[in-house]
């Protein structure tokens, strides 16, 4: 029996370089599939990253349109400008003038940050408080309201009455006096300050 064992050599070289040859396409063809599918999942992942972005964007535009009109009267009403002490005792000596109360005591309070519990504050929100104490001769009730009213049209802060007390004087005191009622209030001035810097840190954290 004749075997040919350059012929079964070659042929066995050519079978080993089909199966190698084999084997790297498989392999290259595996390599490329995991990439594309690495590929496509970071693409899906993008894409949801956009949705998730676009949706909060979406979102903070309903929220402006609901509180913009909200936060452009609180502002124009001062409450996130500066102290204004000096149209407040302008106020009150404008008020006192007109009504003719000669009895007009008052004292304003340094400013203080609040610290409340009470008070829900965002983080990038420092509420202040100012309060007045006034005690007042009136000629008629209706004036207290004036006084107060007066002082909550000034663009100065939002006006908050805390206490307030009025008292009709004895009729023999009052015969002498210019003034009819007693009246003792303490009031405070809320005002905000708005951290810019602090708000965009929050909106792009995680």
């Amino acid at each position: 029996m004749n075997i040919e064992y350059e012929l079964l050599r070659r042929r066995l070289i050519v079978f080993s370089i089909v199966v190698i040859f084999g084997l790297i396409v498989v392999l290259t063809s595996i390599f490329i599939l995991n990439s594309k599918r690495d590929y496509n999942a970071n693409i899906e992942g993008e894409i949801q990253s956009i949705h998730a972005r676009t949706a909060k964007l979406i979102n903070d535009a309903a929220l402006v349109e609901a509180y913009q009109h909200d936060y452009e009267r609180i502002s124009g009403r001062g409450f996130f400008s500066e102290e204004s002490r000096l149209s407040w005792i302008e106020q009150l000596e404008r008020t006192a003038s007109r009504l003719q109360l000669n009895r007009l005591q008052y004292h304003i309070d340094p400013q203080e940050q609040v610290h409340d519990s009470n008070f829900s504050i965002p983080a990038n929100v420092s509420l202040f408080k100012s309060t007045l104490s006034l005690e007042a001769g009136l000629v008629h009730e209706g004036d207290l309201v004036d006084i107060v009213n007066d002082l909550a049209d000034l663009s100065a802060g939002l006006l908050v009455l805390d206490r307030c007390k009025i008292a009709k004087i004895n009729e023999k005191l009052s015969s002498g006096s210019d003034y009819n009622f007693t009246a003792s209030c303490g009031l405070s001035w809320y005002k905000a300050s708005y951290l810019e810097g602090t708000a965009e840190q929050m909106s792009d954290g995680p």
